[in-house]
């Protein structure tokens, strides 16, 4: 299993951002390898669409699941129409909330009309901006 974890810095020992759309790294932890990568999110400037953006970047890296403090209402429907599991972490390190989540000890985001605000679900067509595909890449942390 693939799963990013939001972080403000390149280390497996930090601690949960908990914002999804403004962190400013995703440490992306492979569970059957046990290989850790920090990925750099783009989307750290913010604008209306940072979620998105982020979400974007974590379905070109192929993560099953993702742990945040709080998701924008678009970037969770982005991830769970592409299959990607959101979960709540709010505290501990990256090492921490991977641990949890296989003990099965987090709670999974909920997408509904109380977070979305009635908004419309976004657009799903626009390619992500900053992907690996334009050249952010990543550091192997194992």
């Amino acid at each position: 299993m693939r799963i990013a974890v939001a972080t403000q810095t390149r280390r497996h020992n930090s601690g949960i951002d908990p914002r999804l759309a403004l962190c400013r790294f995703f440490i992306i932890c492979d569970t059957d390898t046990g290989e850790r990568r920090a990925v750099p999110n783009a989307s750290t400037l913010g604008g209306e669409r940072a979620g998105l953006h982020s979400a974007h970047l974590l379905i070109g890296h192929a993560v099953d699941a993702v742990i945040a403090g709080r998701y924008t209402p678009h970037a969770l429907e982005v991830l769970r129409r592409n299959h990607i599991k959101a979960y709540v972490g709010r505290r501990g390190t990256v090492d921490d909330a991977v641990a949890d989540l296989m003990n099965d000890r987090l709670t999974q985001a909920r997408w509904g009309p109380d977070v979305s605000m009635g908004q419309e679900p976004p657009e799903l067509d626009a390619p992500a901006r900053g992907g690996p595909e334009q050249g952010l890449g990543s550091q192997d942390l194992t």
